[in-house]
């Protein structure tokens, strides 16, 4: 599942829009791949990882615990950054707003 969410998650705008057959793939394969990117896991650390986090989801699910549904992400924002003569316009606007010396550029 972890390679398969590896494959396609450039297809959806954010982990909770993947079609995750239920809310515990969301959880494994997600935290599965942070701790991938995170820590540089070879194919066998990521497989013994997988084992793992499997027994603890399970004895989560046999212990009769919900599994949370997906949470929205806030997104991250940015874009491409401004030029002089915006970011001086800009930096105006503020000064102006909050009536700030030298509001004038």
């Amino acid at each position: 599942m972890v390679y398969e969410y590896c494959r396609k998650r450039g297809l959806y705008p954010d982990a909770e829009s993947y079609p995750w057959k239920s809310n515990a793939h969301y959880w494994l394969v997600t935290n599965l791949y942070q701790n991938m990117r995170a820590n540089a896991l070879t194919d066998a650390e990521l497989r013994r990882k997988a084992a793992d986090e499997l027994v603890h989801m399970t004895a989560r699910i046999n212990r009769g615990e919900a599994i949370p549904e997906p949470v929205k992400q806030l997104p991250v924002m940015g874009g491409r950054p401004l030029n002089r003569a915006q970011a001086l316009a800009k930096i105006a606007e503020i000064k102006a707003k909050f009536g700030l010396k030298g509001a004038s550029v």
